[in-house]
């Protein structure tokens, strides 16, 4: 039961958080936010709209608020978070694979993946990007309005700004970015 309300509580605290930096705004009267939560394996709550959600795993939370058509993973490790928020348009993350790896995808058609390994991050903004950081440990990957950011090896970090940018790094505490 113990572990069943951290994972309600760390849910609550994900959706806290963005909301503070303006994230996720207030809903209208009219209508409730799509909304899809998950954790710690149960089955997901969900409201209106056609997200979907899945939390295997002990600790794991995966969260889908305010998209259509949208997806959460956070699966085969403990610890791991995948967040799809914004609206419109189609967004997946995954988490997993691993332990306490992380995947944010802020805005339609936009894929965050943090996976095999542990403490991974990856986080995207705006639309149409893909990130990517695995395969390794304490990897980050970031990108707003980019084509794409993709770190693998052991602390690389991969940051992608810009419609014309794409970063990839691999090997151990690689860096790159662009502009």
């Amino acid at each position: 039961m113990q572990s069943i309300l951290r994972g309600i509580a760390r849910a609550a605290a994900v959706t806290s958080a963005l909301a503070v930096v303006g994230i996720v705004g207030a809903s209208s009267a009219s209508a409730a936010p799509d909304l899809c939560v998950s954790t710690n394996g149960l089955s997901p709550v969900t409201s209106p709209g056609n997200n979907t959600c899945s939390a295997t795993g002990k600790g794991n939370t995966a969260v889908v608020i305010g998209s259509n058509n949208a997806s959460a993973v956070a699966s085969n490790g403990r610890g791991n978070t995948a967040a799809t928020l914004g609206s419109g348009g189609v967004a997946e993350t995954f988490a997993g694979n691993g332990n306490k790896n992380t995947g944010i995808a802020v805005g339609p058609n936009d894929e965050a993946f943090a996976s095999n390994g542990s403490k991974n991050r990856s986080v995207t903004l705006g639309s149409n990007d893909t990130e990517s950081a695995g395969t390794g440990n304490n990897n980050g990957a970031a990108s707003v309005n980019s084509q794409g950011a993709f770190a693998v090896g052991n602390g690389s970090l991969a940051t992608s700004v810009g419609p014309t940018c794409f970063v990839s790094v691999s090997g151990n505490r690689s860096r790159g970015t662009c502009p």
